[in-house]
């Protein structure tokens, strides 16, 4: 179910440096989630920056207790 899976944005300077997490959420904000009749889900994450070059990736994680 849609509800049962867990987004981490995170992000690094370069493709040569560390990915970090996201953590502020005037930098990384979910913005729109939406699940289609056949249960397909799409997210929309907007990112606000000031550096002149970034790079993100989006890991979808199902959750378990």
């Amino acid at each position: 179910a849609p509800a049962d899976i867990i987004f981490s944005v995170t992000k690094a300077s370069s493709l040569m440096t560390p990915f970090i997490e996201t953590t502020s959420e005037f930098e990384c904000r979910q913005w729109n989630r939406f699940v289609d009749q056949a249960g397909f889900e799409t997210i929309e994450f907007q990112i606000e920056s000031a550096a002149p070059q970034q790079f993100f990736t989006v890991e979808a994680e199902k959750y378990s207790e």
